[in-house]
């Protein structure tokens, strides 16, 4: 049959078309062929070529091209043709500001923005754009960019809602700890954990038994004891054996993790504090700020599961340093395994700390929090710190695994550096 397109005219095999009936070339009957002047000659010979074998989806390598075989192939009626080829490609093509890119369609798989096979992008960067594809295929280094850069991609990310890329850009580091069956860890600021990753590590081997919310015996306490010494020792360890292990919190990145890791969660600072009280010999974790909020947001449905209400671990007072009354959520600690630095000095005999003079601030009491009321004990500003999350029982235990701490504003002020 004969078809004229624009100003050129083709000859072409009916049965061609016949396999995609109904189309305009199967329903309309024409004697002496088709004319369409007001349609693209080129689209038209891509698609014979097309329906013969001649050529791929792969040939398309513009979005301007992909619409113009789209609106022509839509007025042919050959709609079975068109869903056959946005089927058969493998990306989607992107015009990001006049400038083509190719994205793969499984990098956006379980995205929710609204992709199409062919689309043009005005008001982004495609500077951005391409860096965030040299991400998706591990051209580009992101534990080498600087925070502000990786920000603003992941915010490309997110604009476009492409998970696996954003997570890629979390700034965090996955190790192995030998003293803990090999077990994978991954450390991650809490702001940007997804709480989708979420899971609980049940019965892990590290600090399970050993952690509890009391602090450790100094040496002192140890020689006081004299000959009872021993029993004590066999007394305690039979008394691990009938304790419960702690479950540690575990987190895989959306996408990018195979297997989930020992979640180590580094709140942002934000003036938390680390209180320890020597009458009664506890240690717990005031958390304040944003911290909060994000600390809900990330494993409140995981607590929800293991039946622990953070409502009973909030609560409304003034702080330590402060007189205005402030939301605090304050969640029992372990320190025992921690590697604990106060004014940039290590501390490696926590039991000492607490039973020294320098232990006698005036602090809250969270033995009995519906009647909180103050003690002695010593309260350590939290410059930076790392932590697991511990569950058990329908409680919840924060157990340090780094910190560094501050006791007064002259070792805060230390800290500041010239501009």
């Amino acid at each position: 049959m004969r078809v004229t397109v624009g100003s050129e005219e083709f000859s072409v095999g009916g049965e061609v078309f016949v396999k995609f009936a109904p189309n305009l070339f199967t329903t309309d009957e024409s004697e002496g062929g088709w004319e369409f002047s007001d349609r693209n000659p080129r689209v038209f010979q891509w698609l014979v070529d097309y329906l013969n074998g001649y050529t791929t989806v792969l040939s398309i390598a513009t979005v301007q091209q992909f619409l113009n075989i789209q609106t022509d192939l839509l007025f042919y009626k050959l709609d079975d043709v068109m869903r056959t080829i946005k089927n058969q490609m493998p990306y989607h093509l992107v015009n990001v500001q006049g400038q083509e890119f190719k994205l793969a369609k499984h990098h956006t798989v379980c995205s929710t923005y609204q992709w199409e096979s062919a689309m043009y992008v005005r008001d982004r960067s495609p500077k951005l754009f391409q860096l965030v594809l040299d991400a998706l295929d591990n051209v580009l280094d992101v534990q080498t960019l600087s925070d502000s850069l990786r920000e603003t991609l992941r915010g490309e990310c997110r604009f476009y809602n492409l998970t696996r890329p954003e997570q890629l850009l979390v700034k965090c580091s996955t190790g192995v700890n030998p003293y803990d069956d090999a077990l994978s860890e991954i450390t991650i600021r809490l702001a940007d954990i997804d709480k989708s990753g979420v899971s609980l590590h049940r019965g892990s081997n590290l600090c399970t038994n050993e952690c509890t919310a009391t602090s450790p015996p100094s040496e002192g306490d140890a020689d006081d004891e004299g000959n009872e010494a021993e029993p004590a020792k066999k007394k305690q360890k039979h008394a691990k054996v009938e304790r419960t292990a702690w479950d540690i919190v575990k987190y895989s990145r959306p996408l990018v993790d195979d297997h989930p890791h020992e979640l180590i969660l580094q709140p942002g600072q934000n003036g938390s504090t680390l209180v320890f009280n020597k009458s009664n010999k506890i240690i717990h974790v005031d958390v304040t700020g944003p911290d909060i909020a994000q600390f809900e947001t990330k494993f409140k449905d995981l607590l929800i599961r293991e039946k622990v209400d953070l409502n009973d671990y909030k609560f409304n007072f003034p702080s330590h340093r402060r007189g205005a009354k402030g939301d605090h959520l304050v969640v029992p600690a372990c320190v025992s395994i921690c590697d604990l630095n106060i004014n940039k000095i290590n501390c490696s005999n926590i039991g000492q700390l607490m039973s020294s003079t320098k232990c006698s601030e005036r602090v809250h009491d969270f033995t009995d929090m519906k009647r909180l009321g103050y003690t002695c004990g010593l309260a350590l500003h939290l410059n930076n710190s790392l932590w697991k999350l511990g569950v058990r029982n329908g409680e919840i235990m924060m157990i340090a695994i780094k910190i560094d701490s501050s006791t007064n504003l002259q070792e805060h002020n230390k800290r500041i550096e010239f501009v």
